[in-house]
């Protein structure tokens, strides 16, 4: 499932936010917050600019009903284990605990309307 986002914001907001090389230190960049839910950018995918972002929810730990892990605790012995790696790796962000859920979601651009093009600074010299 693809979640299209304003073309003029995908790219600026998602990219910054990219943390899968620093979830195995226990720690993520930022959280992305769309329909009530924070997520964790996994994965982003780029050709003529970013055309995708792979996320997985962020849950507080106080809300994660299941056993929590480390990064370096998971092990990869089935598809299934591949889908869902990230379900119950704890992480933190700004000092605040989450748990990741394994559930991955994409973010994709909009591009049925033009992007609205950012201002540029003209030079002189």
């Amino acid at each position: 499932m693809t979640i299209t986002l304003p073309l003029s914001q995908f790219e600026r907001k998602l990219a910054g936010l990219y943390s899968a090389d620093i979830i195995p230190n226990g720690k993520v960049r930022g959280l992305f917050m769309h329909g009530g839910k924070n997520y964790v950018i996994t994965g982003l995918f780029w050709s003529d600019g970013l055309q995708v972002a792979k996320a997985t929810e962020a849950v507080p730990l106080k809300q994660w009903p299941g056993t929590v892990c480390s990064y370096h605790d998971k092990q990869i012995v089935t598809d299934e284990d591949r889908l869902r790696f990230y379900e119950g790796v704890k992480v933190k962000c700004k000092g605040e605990v989450f748990v990741l859920s394994g559930q991955r979601i994409e973010f994709g651009p909009d591009r049925s309307k033009p992007a609205t093009a950012l201002p540029t600074q003209m030079r002189l010299f």
